[in-house]
């Protein structure tokens, strides 16, 4: 049986680990969705939106990085020339999975383990 310094030891361990992995993996989504620029990857990779202004002149479309979804943000001026119109490369389910690694990671390595058997110290009698 092992001891519950050991077990808590683990559990900081562990939830470190996977709070590191979901922020590298979060980092890396963003790094590959502004490789060489994201103004440029907007007007080759898009995303588009069919409201945007189709023109082969610069200056149409601005590429920033977004944190919700994690990626790329492409702002396009619409063609009926009211603005823009701002579409998203990231995808949910990577958004999610690296803000459930974070956070799992997190509440691993700072919640404290409780014994089995053992009464809660905490609850009232």
């Amino acid at each position: 049986m092992r001891s519950p310094g050991h077990r808590r030891a683990q559990r900081i361990v562990w939830g470190s680990f996977l709070l590191v992995v979901g922020l590298l993996f979060g980092a890396g989504q963003v790094w590959v969705s502004q490789y060489q620029g994201a103004t440029y990857k907007c007007m080759v990779d898009g995303p588009f939106s069919p409201d945007a202004e189709v023109s082969e002149r610069s200056g149409i479309v601005e590429g920033s990085a977004a944190l919700w979804p994690l990626g790329r943000a492409c702002a396009w001026a619409r063609a009926d020339g009211e603005g823009t119109v701002t579409t998203y490369s990231g995808r949910w389910p990577l958004t999610l999975a690296a803000l459930g690694l974070t956070l799992g990671g997190l509440a691993l390595a700072v919640t404290p383990t409780k014994r089995r058997g053992q009464p809660d110290p905490h609850s009232p009698q």
